[in-house]
């Protein structure tokens, strides 16, 4: 895995970033502490948060994410040091299905996993994001960060998503 630069910060960060709109929501608190505990052992270092991500959700006010993290924080030992950055990786429709399918296929990885290792793959992106809700989860995206696709593999994505 090589770090990426984070713009012109001066910090370096793993080429993929954990989505922190699960944790507190969707991954209730031991099972966030759990993916954080994964996500940093495996040498990563960014996580994305906004403290909108849950507002909408009925009996939340926004920020559960931000007070998990938080919360595994002060209860020391490994330490989640993420950087807050909100932009996302928006897909590019399910025309990409059938090429992911064949790549993860060739690679034995997941479509996840190359999906993420071809937007990786990108000048210009310093690490996407991705969500896990179990240790497992983020187990299978943090495959990502050392797969290597080749030329023709990325081809094939970039054909298949400009619907060619």
């Amino acid at each position: 895995m090589h770090p990426r630069p984070l713009g012109r910060s001066g910090l370096q960060v793993a080429p993929t970033a954990l989505g922190g709109n699960v944790l507190g929501w969707t991954a209730d608190e031991a099972s966030s502490f759990a993916v954080l505990d994964a996500f940093v052992d495996a040498g990563f270092n960014l996580i994305d948060t906004a403290d909108i991500h849950s507002r909408w959700v009925p009996g939340h006010e926004g920020g559960e994410s931000e007070r998990v993290i938080g919360r595994r924080l002060k209860k020391g030992g490994k330490s989640p040091r993420g950087a807050g950055i909100t932009t996302y990786l928006n897909p590019r429709g399910f025309a990409i299905l059938e090429a992911l399918d064949a790549v993860a296929a060739e690679q034995r990885a997941t479509p996840a996993a190359v999906a993420l290792a071809w937007r990786i793959a990108r000048t210009g992106i310093t690490a996407p994001i991705a969500s896990a809700t179990s240790v497992a989860q983020w187990v299978q995206l943090a495959q990502a960060a050392r797969l290597v696709l080749t030329t023709a593999q990325i081809g094939q994505l970039d054909l298949a998503s400009a619907g060619g």
